[in-house]
């Protein structure tokens, strides 16, 4: 289990976003630090998606700047060493990419799933403050946009800071 980001109070009571990544060892159930030399922006009401063999994160607010990100990173871990005797691990590295298609846009609060080949990435609020229901589909195998799905037309739809999940199995 990976954990990146989110929201900190610092000593003086005022909150920052973090650019930490913190893995779970599911074994020892103890947590370490996963260090990398060039990170995104820092950030919180983002999202952290498991797409075959990489992480994918998705917009999300900077603090203390305030401003609702649109960026898309690709996290790579082939190159970690899994030590459980380190106290802290590296061999992981950052990729922003650019996206074509249909840009979901600045989002915070949104939520994304991995369907597939695809991240999927549903509602958030954007930068005017706006709460959509649109869906969006990243193609991870050439990170394009394939489409939106638009809102569902119903009073209320709209969502942010929401969990989803996706049932893959064949039935």
């Amino acid at each position: 289990m990976l954990i990146y980001g989110g929201e900190v109070i610092g000593k003086n009571g005022k909150a920052r976003s973090t650019n930490d990544i913190y893995v779970l060892n599911t074994s020892t159930m103890f947590w370490k630090r996963l260090l990398i030399m060039e990170s995104p922006k820092s950030r919180h009401m983002h999202t952290l998606t498991k797409v075959n063999n990489r992480y994918y994160t998705y917009g999300g607010l900077s603090l203390p700047d305030n401003r609702i990100l649109n960026d898309l990173w690709i996290l790579n871990c082939d190159y970690v060493v899994w030590d459980t005797t380190l106290a802290e691990m590296s061999g992981a590295i950052w990729i922003q990419k650019q996206t074509t298609g249909n840009i979901p846009g600045p989002l915070k609060g949104h939520t994304s799933i991995a369907y597939k080949n695809y991240l999927v990435i549903f509602g958030g609020e954007n930068e005017e403050g706006k709460v959509n229901d649109n869906v969006y589909f990243l193609d991870t195998g050439n990170v394009s946009n394939k489409g939106r799905v638009d809102g569902m037309d119903n009073e209320g739809s709209e969502r942010e800071r929401k969990d989803v999940t996706s049932n893959t199995s064949s039935s």
